[in-house]
């Protein structure tokens, strides 16, 4: 009796909360129309003992196209590596997924002796010779994210400068597992964004389940120079599942330019306690057509609004009934696929299962055909 009392006050606790957030919190402004559309295609599951000379298959946090062969990023830090398989598709069905190679990184460098590659997303730069790899360091621990070339044998070739408000000891304080997290090559293949994950502490909170000011940075460098060039900020959405535990985020886990001031972002939320519901994924198309230069700000709090359009493009939960498990797991990154025969572009997303280090998660592979308005 006294247990169905507690479940009841639980209930109405719930109700109560969602009440408010639905009365009381700011919403979003109704969506424009995107420039593009993403139609589900298939699913693939990548076995969860999967391994490859000696390594495990998982923590896959982004995936990047040469070619036929597509490359996924692993974020062990212990030893970090870069994956290169094959995807074979018919008939707008994922057939199989070959694991071929693995490539190991290596830290020969003095300054990279103590450092953490957590590597939370990569690009294949344009001469499809290096690699570029993003990585978020370890904030607690006074270990500065970074930004790193490698060949294609995982030999260090170059480092690019960080802007100081990333950096561990920054007064703007990044947050633990919250700084660089995507990355993609300009649409002019004259340089690259990066982009991190949750705001910076002197630039906003991490998002809730109200509406917050909660920007994070996108910023520019160029190839012929490894200083960033350019930076300007892009709005976090809410928390849209209450938690059934006292744990939740929203964060960016990958960006792909579509056009020069044009963005697909990834936006990945957690909310604990829901099994396998806990995720939360949205894709949008971030327009920007006039926007501050951000790079030499300790924090963008009280900076006019830049004029830019965030649209939705896709809400994963329309699609989760055709998911294993009806699972939509830790969605971190995405590339473009292989074209259609109908000349159409795809995108594939891959998600991070942390090894099931938490909670049993999936090595998954989802494929979208991507439609022009």
């Amino acid at each position: 009796m006294f247990l169905n009392k507690i479940k009841l006050l639980a209930k109405l606790l719930l109700f109560s909360i969602s009440l408010t957030l639905l009365t009381n919190c700011a919403s979003l402004p109704p969506s424009k129309e995107p420039s593009i559309k993403l139609r589900f295609l298939d699913e693939h599951i990548i076995p969860e003992d999967a391994t490859l000379s000696n390594t495990k298959i998982g923590g896959l946090s982004g995936i990047a196209k040469k070619g036929d062969e597509y490359y996924m990023v692993c974020d062990d830090p212990n030893n970090p590596r870069i994956y290169k398989t094959r995807l074979y598709t018919s008939k707008r069905k994922v057939d199989s997924l070959i694991f071929k190679e693995v490539i190991l990184l290596d830290k020969p460098d003095s300054s990279l002796k103590n450092s953490h590659l957590d590597l939370e997303d990569f690009m294949i730069t344009p001469t499809e010779k290096d690699f570029i790899v993003v990585s978020e360091g370890s904030i607690n621990n006074a270990k500065d994210p970074s930004i790193l070339q490698y060949n294609q044998q995982g030999k260090l070739i170059n480092k690019y400068d960080i802007p100081s408000q990333f950096k561990a000891h920054s007064e703007s304080k990044p947050r633990n597992n919250g700084v660089l997290e995507g990355i993609t090559v300009s649409t002019d293949q004259q340089g690259f964004w990066v982009a991190n994950e949750l705001p910076l502490e002197a630039d906003g909170p991490k998002p809730k389940l109200y509406g917050t000011k909660s920007p994070v940075r996108f910023t520019y460098y160029d190839f012929e120079n490894t200083k960033p060039q350019k930076q300007f900020t892009y709005p976090l959405g809410r928390i849209r599942k209450i938690p059934f535990l006292p744990f939740y985020l929203n964060g960016l886990t990958d960006i792909l330019a579509l056009d020069k001031n044009r963005f697909l972002v990834l936006e990945r939320a957690f909310s604990a306690g829901r099994g396998r519901k806990a995720h939360n994924v949205h894709i949008y198309e971030y327009v920007v057509y006039e926007s501050e230069n951000t790079l030499d700000k300790k924090s963008v709090r009280g900076l006019a609004k830049p004029n830019t359009e965030k649209n939705l493009v896709l809400d994963l939960e329309d699609i989760r009934k055709f998911l294993t498990n009806n699972t939509i797991d830790n969605l971190e990154g995405f590339c473009y696929g292989p074209r259609l025969e109908n000349g159409n572009k795809t995108l594939l997303l891959i998600s991070d299962n942390n090894f099931s280090s938490f909670m049993p998660q999936l090595n998954q592979l989802l494929w979208f055909e991507i439609i022009n308005n």
